[in-house]
């Protein structure tokens, strides 16, 4: 912005050397300057631009225009959708070991993306109606049914192994099997591909589950299933886990973390603990684990 400096009517005819003799005869100890006289305006104007200048400064800072225009997104928790929603990179997955009712009513109304079914440690002795109307019921709402069966960490004879999955098949047409108490090392993994191969036999399109509840040493667990319960603890220790970089390697899909003792205040912060750590599929509850897995948690209530 340009400044119009106008002189003085004052001053108006006269010339510069006439002011000049004029300023020394009033003030004859002092010599005046023209050159100071013409410099005072242009030094006022630069100080007052420096100033405009350091107050632009201040005001548009980073921290400022983060703070005062921040329009990112703000995760919002209730308690009728925190469990339902993907946040973060992590999708509800749910050990749902109770029977049909209110709580799988609240299930199926959280949409979560998998739901683990287990009527009597297993399958049971012959197919529940109850159930039969649940699961249809959940996979009509877009929800993947996981059958339970518990395999000794490979001690669990095969045949009764492979039976449980014939009869979740054949009873509640579930869309996979979620193998419990597994192993994760090398001497057991032939067990567990064998019953691999027999749940894609018997339907090619069963979702293959298994639950170390750590990452497995050998990496052909990794390969036989679809998806691996890497993480089963409590919130304290999964704050401080270290997870293998290898996890980077595989899509997000394949891991799945399950803490409990979760309060709600920390819930977000759980969510972005898993996505960090390349777990698509999280299970939070603020219950200690031993009713973690027959009750909800009361973020759902």
């Amino acid at each position: 912005m340009k400044r119009n400096l106008s002189v003085p009517k004052v001053l108006q005819g006269t010339s510069i050397q006439n002011l000049c003799d004029r300023e020394t005869a009033s003030f004859p100890s002092k010599q005046f300057s023209v050159k100071k006289w013409i410099q005072f305006p242009v030094t006022a104007v630069v100080g007052i631009l420096l100033i405009l200048v350091a107050t632009l400064l201040f005001v548009f800072t980073p921290s400022s225009i983060s703070s005062s225009f921040d329009s990112s997104p703000k995760e919002t928790i209730t308690s009728s959708d925190s469990m339902s929603s993907s946040v973060n990179g992590s999708s509800l997955f749910v050990p749902a070991y109770f029977y049909p009712g209110p709580l799988w009513d609240k299930v199926i109304h959280s949409k979560p993306a998998f739901v683990v079914m287990n009527p009597d440690n297993g399958p049971g002795a012959s197919p529940d109606p109850n159930f039969v109307k649940t699961v249809a019921q959940a996979q009509e709402a877009g929800i993947k049914i996981l059958g339970y069966i518990a395999t000794g960490y490979g001690l669990e004879n095969t045949s009764k192994v492979t039976e449980a999955v014939f009869q979740y098949n054949s009873w509640y047409k579930t869309d996979g099997i979620f193998l419990d108490q597994v192993s994760s090392k090398a001497e057991q993994l032939e067990y567990y591909q064998t019953v691999a191969d027999y749940t894609r036999r018997s339907n090619s399109s069963s979702l293959v589950a298994i639950n170390p509840g750590t990452y497995p040493e050998d990496m052909g667990y990794m390969a036989l299933a679809d998806m691996i319960l890497a993480f089963e603890g409590s919130f304290e220790s999964y704050t401080k886990i270290k997870v293998p970089l290898w996890t980077h390697n595989f899509n997000s899909s394949k891991f799945v973390h399950v803490v409990y003792e979760v309060e709600e205040i920390a819930l977000a912060h759980s969510k972005v603990l898993a996505a960090e750590r390349n777990a698509k599929y999280a299970f939070f509850t603020d219950l200690k684990r031993h009713d973690a897995y027959t009750l909800l948690p009361s973020y759902l209530n």
